[in-house]
């Protein structure tokens, strides 16, 4: 019984560590995604003011 216990313990932490990379790779793209769009607008207004 215990080593049924110890392993569902185990399992659990598993889940929840990956669970929380999950959570913080989802967070670095997003970070990721905003500073391109951020270029692309400075970008894009550069060529509005040159054209």
């Amino acid at each position: 019984m215990r080593l049924a216990v110890l392993a569902a313990l185990n399992i659990a932490d598993e889940y929840h560590l990956l669970q929380r990379k999950q959570e913080n790779g989802a967070s670095d793209y997003q970070k990721r995604a905003h500073v391109l769009a951020s270029a692309l607008d400075e970008v894009l207004a550069e060529n509005r003011k040159a054209g």
